[in-house]
C-alpha cells in the first residue's frame, strides 16, 4: 500500500464536485447515481480519517495533521 499517497488523499480537502468529476473521468457510472457514489467516497474518507485518529500511532497522526 502506498501510505504517503493515502495520507495525502485523506489530508487534502476534496469537495463533492471534484469527487463526482473524478468518478466520471475514471469510470463509467450511471449519472443518476453519481451523487450517491460521491457520498460513499466522502463517507469512506471520513471513516478512514476517524479510524486513523483513533487507532493510529503518533507518526500516522502527524502525517494527517492530527497532532
Amino acid at each position: 500500500m502506498d501510505m504517503p499517497a493515502l495520507f495525502d488523499y485523506l489530508s487534502t480537502a476534496l469537495p463533492k464536485e471534484k469527487v463526482k468529476r473524478d468518478l466520471l473521468v475514471n469510470g463509467s457510472l450511471p449519472l443518476d447515481g453519481l451523487d450517491n457514489f460521491a457520498d460513499v467516497v466522502l463517507r469512506s474518507r471520513t471513516e478512514l480519517f476517524k479510524w486513523f485518529a483513533d487507532k493510529g500511532n503518533d507518526f500516522v497522526k502527524r502525517q494527517l495533521g492530527i497532532i
